[in-house]
């Protein structure tokens, strides 16, 4: 594999893990379901795995419908294994906001950060692009 091939893989998958960020802080959780392939799992520390975008998007349904969350995603680590498949780190700091209510905009956080995280992510390239295989959600500490 050749450099520029490395990198236009590293590019897209790199846009993966920003539109992963960017659907849940947007509460677009079906687009954030499609990021996975049809059997990807997202396996998270306080919950478990959930297997395929069907039981990801059940996953929200429990969801606040009043959070106001941002994840800043920092330190992209993606190693490319082959042209079908790579893998990455994501450092993930999340803010968090939910009174109940309505929230306001913009949202006043009651304190800094509530969490930094990783996101330790494969990928695979499928007949409808490169696709999150797995995603396995750390807990790095809890800052709030």
């Amino acid at each position: 594999m050749d450099t520029k091939e490395r990198q236009s893989i590293e590019h897209d998958v790199e846009r993966l893990i920003i539109a992963a960020a960017r659907y849940l802080d947007i509460h677009e959780y079906q687009k954030y379901a499609d990021l996975f392939g049809e059997d990807g799992v997202w396996d998270r520390s306080d919950v478990g795995p959930q297997i395929g975008r069907e039981q990801i998007m059940k996953f929200f349904d429990r969801h606040s419908k009043t959070l106001f969350v941002r994840h800043v995603v920092s330190n992209i680590l993606i190693d490319v294994e082959d042209k079908d498949s790579a893998n990455s780190v994501t450092y993930i700091t999340l803010y968090r906001y939910d009174d109940g209510e309505k929230t306001p905009e913009p949202p006043v956080p009651l304190t800094g950060p509530f969490m930094v995280a990783e996101w330790h992510d494969n990928f695979k390239r499928t007949i409808e692009g490169w696709k999150i295989a797995t995603r396995k959600s750390k807990a790095g500490f809890r800052v709030a």
